[in-house]
């Protein structure tokens, strides 16, 4: 049985099934190589988890491009998943090589596929810094919800990969070596539980905020067609406290509501190649009213939030009853304003607090997904703007929200095991290697007489 299973990871891992390597040239090198493209796999795979949230954007700079709708964003991360599972796996049965002492050799197709997967990750990391460089902030954002649980996550993997350093460790022939080995570990293993120290979390608080309330952006799109009389009612029942929308004149100065803009601004959401061919490529001022309202186009509703600073005056003046809503913390206070809507990542935690402090409202758009809102819910916005209300309007809690105390205690708690399993594993493998060093010396003593 432990003859077919080293057949199996030698297959796997070099696909030699015969048991004969052919090619034994630096394989801890190849390792190594191994370890770093799966953390970059990894890496790459969490960072296109995170800004999932956005992933719209991606859809639609592509959608500008090959004016053709097609979700792009979830085939990168069908991609990310699978580049990630092979190198993680690939990695394993590595690692499992060197528990069993079998030696290390990489097939030359496995190689391959490491540049291709380090090509890919390259060539992504490469398009989001030029093309996407604000997603980083929701980047580091999501530090904040997940640090704790990324922690926890890498204390659990030193503890399972210790028994392999300490067997590095116990096996070395140098005192130089062991040295180097017992001290790079410690150096990790002291960041690994120490971290929490660095951790700042606005979920890790005595004092949970009320709940955000919902705002819907453009109605309710993922339930129904953006900007339509459907889609402002199904967000009503969501419970929304209003609306946010797009108007935009047509060529005869009438109002309609529609978000894209420019040419071909009526390709994405209407049948316009249908109902006027050759057109589909107009800007908004060649259509008349009575032509867009063929199209479905929505109408005006009742509440309305003045966003755009331009004439914002001249609008308080003829209807003081808007609200008026800033884009701009340091504009809101010259003007005596008290309500500010900014994308969700231009804010952090503590500035939004101390917002809150000063009676100030603060409006969040762009925030779609769970660990998101739960985010935001902890650093007290008040509403967030979104397309998920059906998501969001049934958290009644955030997805998670721990006291100072209880995680400290779970952090220490979590610390201490680790330590202690490590040390059992120490002493086996030094109590391991000490029988295995007497069995090769009683073998060679026969030998030795002779």
């Amino acid at each position: 049985m432990i003859s077919i299973s080293r057949t199996c990871l030698r297959g796997i891992y070099s696909c030699h099934w015969n048991g004969q390597t052919r090619d034994r040239n630096r394989p801890c090198c190849w390792l190594s190589f191994l370890s770093f493209v799966s953390i970059l796999a990894l890496s790459w795979m969490y960072v296109c988890f995170i800004a999932f949230n956005d992933h719209n954007d991606v859809n639609w700079q592509a959608f500008k491009t090959l004016k053709k709708w097609v979700n792009w964003y979830m085939i990168v991360m069908v991609v990310s998943a699978v580049l990630a599972t092979y190198c993680l796996l690939l990695l394993v049965f590595g690692l499992l090589h060197l528990a069993i002492r079998e030696p290390l050799d990489l097939h030359w197709l496995h190689k391959v596929f490491l540049f291709l997967g380090l090509l890919i990750v390259t060539l992504g990391t490469a398009g989001f810094c030029k093309e996407w460089m604000e997603e980083w902030k929701t980047v580091y954002m999501s530090f904040q919800a997940t640090a704790p649980f990324l922690q926890l996550g890498a204390v659990v993997a030193l503890t399972l990969i210790s028994w392999l350093v300490f067997q590095s460790y116990h096996t070395a022939q140098t005192a130089a070596c062991k040295v180097f080995i017992m001290m790079t570990f410690l150096v990790v293993s002291a960041a690994v539980f120490l971290c929490p120290l660095a951790i700042c979390s606005p979920c890790i608080t005595n004092n949970l905020p009320p709940k955000p309330a919902l705002v819907g952006h453009r109605g309710a799109p993922m339930l129904a067609p953006e900007n339509t009389m459907m889609s402002f009612r199904k967000s009503m029942e969501c419970g929304v406290v209003a609306f946010e929308t797009d108007v935009q004149l047509s060529k005869d100065m009438k109002p309609f509501l529609m978000h894209d803009n420019g040419p071909s601004f009526l390709l994405r959401t209407t049948d316009v190649k249908e109902k006027f061919p050759g057109r589909d490529a107009d800007m908004h001022t060649n259509f008349t009213l009575q032509e867009l309202q063929t199209l479905n186009a929505g109408e005006w509703f009742v509440r309305i939030w003045w966003l755009p600073p331009e004439y914002r005056h001249d609008v308080r003046k003829v209807t003081p009853g808007f609200k008026q809503v800033y884009n701009n913390v340091q504009e809101m206070y010259a003007d005596g304003g008290s309500f500010l809507n900014m994308k969700y990542s231009s804010l952090r935690a503590h500035e939004i607090s101390e917002l809150r402090k000063n009676n100030v409202s603060v409006n969040l758009w762009g925030v779609n997904e769970r660990w998101l809102f739960s985010l935001l819910w902890c650093s007290g916005a008040s509403s967030v703007t979104t397309n998920a209300c059906h998501i969001l309007k049934s958290m009644s809690k955030p997805d998670w929200h721990l006291e100072p105390n209880m995680y400290k205690g779970i952090w220490i708690s979590v610390d201490v095991i680790s330590l202690l399993l490590m040390f059992g594993l120490f002493l086996w493998q030094r109590r391991r290697n000490h029988v295995f060093r007497q069995n090769l010396s009683e073998r060679s003593v026969p030998l030795l007489s002779l």
